[in-house]
Formats: structure tokens, sequence, C-alpha cells
């Protein structure tokens, strides 16, 4: 795996981040979901997710095809061009690693 800008993992809990800004943890997620909402983001926007957790967020990956919701990554290479074209998917899962390269 490449290396990141940042080389120590974010690892705090909701209260220990309201704690740092002085607010109440419910203040926290009020804001948080105010925010969310202005800039029209939900936290299935791959855009919005570090490269080393997509892979493991299947609300990128899962996708209704004929009504049925199924993982991309399973589906024949046209199906996953298809919706990486259609911008669904953040990278073709056989060229992942260029993306990553990025």
């Amino acid at each position: 795996m490449p290396k990141t800008p940042c080389s120590q993992l974010l690892n705090l809990t909701a209260e220990e981040l309201a704690a740092g800004f002085g607010i109440a943890k419910s203040t926290a997620g009020n804001k948080a979901t105010e925010v969310e909402k202005l800039l029209k983001f939900s936290r299935s926007d791959w855009e919005f997710l570090r490269s080393e957790i997509l892979d493991g967020n299947l609300a990128i990956w899962y996708l209704s095809v004929n009504g049925y919701f199924d993982d991309i990554r399973k589906m024949p290479r046209g199906a996953q061009e298809e919706a990486f074209r259609k911008g669904l998917i953040p990278y073709i899962p056989d060229d992942q690693e260029k993306f990553l390269e990025k």
C-alpha cells in the first residue's frame, strides 16, 4: 500500500473529538449532519473517504443491477467499466493499483 501523507491512523472516538473542541458529542453530531446536508454528501460518497478504507465500504461497491443489489466487484469487467463511467464506483477493481498511485 502506498504511503499516505498522514503516517498515523485516526483513532479518535466521537467523544474525544468533541472534547477537543470543547463541545458535547451531540452538538458535534448535529453540526456534522448540517454540514452533510449543506454540502449534499453522505458517508457513502467515496470521494470523501481515505483510499485505504474504500475496499471495506460495502455502500460503495453494492449497486442495484436488474433490481437486485450485488457487489460490483464480482460482476464482469464490462459492468464495472460502465459503473465507473457513470461515476458510481471510484475505480475498476482490477485497476486498483493505478488508482491508489494518484
